[in-house]
């Protein structure tokens, strides 16, 4: 099995509980005027499911950006 790959992804407003119902591994970090969310995912096509689903959600997004350090290599 491949080892996840955690990303924090900022968008612009609050995501709908909804929206993340259906992926596992993702949580909600901050939420102001802006919400960065922490996914841990195992590949390239469960990222583009993640940022197509907050795209048809209507929020725009700020910033992807891969964390290293702590198994996410």
């Amino acid at each position: 099995m491949p080892q996840a790959t955690t990303y924090a992804i900022r968008v612009a407003g609050e995501v709908p509980a909804d929206v993340l119902d259906s992926f596992s591994g993702v949580s909600t970090v901050g939420q102001s005027l802006d919400t960065t969310l922490r996914a841990e995912l195992v590949d390239a096509a469960a990222l583009h499911g993640l940022l197509n689903a907050l795209r048809g959600a209507g929020l725009v997004l700020l910033d992807v950006h891969r964390e290293y350090g702590s198994g996410s290599r």
